[in-house]
Order: structure tokens, then C-alpha cells, then sequence
């Protein structure tokens, strides 16, 4: 009589020798954590790497613009613009001149600057322009207790001196935007962070008839008369073609006979440094470049002051 055999099912074969499957199991978790090991010693060469070359780069960056400054950035100024002087240091214009703009909050006298410029521009060179970069910063302190250096504003300040003076003070300051759109309230853009009344106690803020222009900016002055006359359909269009140009971090003040114009992450003379491979710097290329972007720089100074149509006929 055939004996009744009952047949393994599927799972029974599958765990009929479970020593080779634990074997397997412990092999793939070497096999795991040697890959791991390989992986992150790899991971982690390729950051040390990464770092040195950053650091190296940002060091030949530094240099090769110092150098350029020192042995070469006056001769292309003069060439371009004759009788014009560089400041290394930004020492033309200095902290008193730096808060009279009244364009940025600036904490007692901490501020740095540097490539500071003066220039005479214009058709007739009837206009005198000092520029400067400029970061100003406070004093706060960390979790640890250890003070450290807060940026409140970094870029570009603008002066521009010309033969008409006003009467009173009138700034022009951008509305809270985000990549040069502006953020949108129930009544148009949300009022600018940085609020220029609470520096100069007579100003009222002005409303245009520009609707674009009031949603774009905010206008203080203490006289209102005054601003509608500076503030003509056709400047209004031309800041507003500025302020989308610089996506919305431009601030503008009238007053006496300047115009100061605050750039906000503007930075004119930052060169570009061209290497042969990832270590090695291509001089030539990089000089060339310096020139031509110093050149390009220089130009567009005079340019602005052509487009805000300042000089013998502002405001006529």
C-alpha cells in the first residue's frame, strides 16, 4: 500500500535550509556595510576637497582683485574719466556722509567701506559723483554669548551734485517685494521695512497719480508742492524702470543740491576669475576681464546719471 506523503508547499521550500539563508543575510550586511564605509570615506574626501578648492579660489579672488586694484584699476579710470580719483578704502566718503543718505539704518559708526570713487560726469561735467560700497552692521550676540556682526545694509551709495537745490528732503523707497515683485496687501504693496520718518521728523508721505508708482514705492517729503514737481509722469517712469532693473533694491533721496541713490547687493568692481583647469589661474584671460568689466562699470556710472537725465537739465 503507497504510503500518503504529504508534499512540501512553496513555503517549505523556501525555508528548508535556513543556515544558507541567516549565511546570505549576514554576507549582505558586510557586503552593505563595506560599501557604506568605502561610500563615506569617498563622501568625505570629496567635500575635504571641495573645501580646500573653495578656499583656494576665494584666496586667488581676493588677490588678483587687490592686485588689480593697486597696479592697474587707476590707469583704466583715467583713461575713461581724467582727473577722477579711486579709494581703495572708500575713505571719500565717511560716516557722517554715509548717514546723511538716511537710506539705511546705520548703528552708531560701524560700518566698512570700499572702492570709493570721484567722478565729474555729464555733457558740460556739471555733475560731481561720489560713489561708494558700503556695509553697515550691529552688534548682536549668539545663544553662547559671543557677540558677532549682524549686516543691516551692504552695497552701493550714490551721490550725485549738481547746480539745482531743493528745497526740502523727498525719498523715494521701495515697497516690500520679493524678487523685485511686489508683495501685495489689501491696498496695494506692503509698507518698506525701512521707514525714513523715523530719521527726519517732517516728512508726510505723498500719493501720486502714478498708480503703478505708488504700489511700486513709498514717498516722504516735507514738501509736497515740491515733490509733484520733481516727480514728473516721465521721471517716475524712468526710477521705475531702474527699480525693475535692480529687482526692487534701489532707495532714493532729493535733498539740498544732491541725489543719493542706495543700491542694495551691488557690487561693481567683484571680478570674474578665469582658470586653465580647476587650480590654476588663467592671468591673461583674468586680466583682460578685469579691464573690460572696469571699462563696463566706469561706463554705466555716467550712463545713469544720463538716464535720471541729471545735470543742466534736471527738473527744467
Amino acid at each position: 500500500m503507497a504510503e500518503n506523503m504529504e508534499q512540501p508547499t512553496p513555503e517549505d521550500k523556501k525555508f528548508k535550509h535556513p543556515l544558507v539563508v541567516i549565511l546570505l543575510i549576514i554576507l549582505g550586511i558586510i557586503v552593505i556595510l563595506a560599501f557604506h564605509e568605502v561610500f563615506s570615506l569617498l563622501f568625505m574626501v570629496g567635500v575635504t576637497i571641495a573645501i580646500v578648492l573653495f578656499v583656494k579660489r576665494a584666496n586667488d579672488k581676493q588677490r588678483i582683485q587687490d592686485e588689480f586694484k593697486k597696479n592697474n584699476f587707476e590707469e583704466v579710470l583715467q583713461n575713461i574719466f581724467p582727473g577722477s580719483q579711486y579709494f581703495p578704502k572708500g575713505e571719500n566718503v565717511d560716516a557722517d556722509g554715509i548717514r546723511e543718505c538716511n537710506l539705511f539704518r546705520m548703528d552708531r559708526n560701524r560700518y566698512y567701506s570700499q572702492d570709493g570713487l570721484k567722478m565729474r560726469l555729464g555733457n558740460n561735467n556739471d555733475i560731481d559723483l561720489d560713489y561708494v560700497e558700503v556695509r553697515t552692521y550691529e552688534i548682536k550676540t549668539d545663544s553662547d554669548g559671543d557677540d558677532y556682526e549682524s549686516t543691516i545694509f551692504k552695497g552701493a551709495l550714490f551721490k550725485y551734485t549738481f547746480f539745482k537745490k531743493f528745497k526740502d528732503n523727498l525719498y523715494i523707497i521701495p515697497n516690500e517685494a520679493e524678487n523685485g515683485k511686489v508683495k501685495h496687501g489689501l491696498f496695494g504693496g506692503d509698507k518698506p521695512v525701512f521707514n525714513p520718518k523715523k530719521y527726519d521728523r517732517n516728512l508726510v508721505e505723498t500719493e501720486l497719480e502714478d498708480v503703478e508708482f505708488n504700489e511700486i514705492f513709498s514717498v516722504y517729503s516735507a514738501n509736497e508742492a515740491e515733490t509733484f514737481y520733481i516727480l514728473t509722469p516721465q521721471y517716475m517712469s524712468l526710477i521705475k524702470e531702474l527699480y525693475k532693473k535692480y529687482n526692487g533694491d534701489i532707495r532714493f533721496k532729493f535733498s539740498d543740491n544732491n541725489m543719493y541713490i542706495a543700491i542694495e547687493g551691488m557690487d561693481l568692481f567683484d571680478y570674474k576669475i578665469e582658470y586653465q583647469d580647476f587650480t590654476h589661474v588663467d592671468m591673461e584671460r583674468t586680466l583682460e576681464g578685469c579691464v573690460r568689466q572696469t571699462r563696463e562699470e566706469l561706463n554705466s556710472l555716467a550712463e545713469f546719471a544720463e538716464t535720471l537725465e541729471l545735470g543742466d537739465s534736471i527738473f527744467y
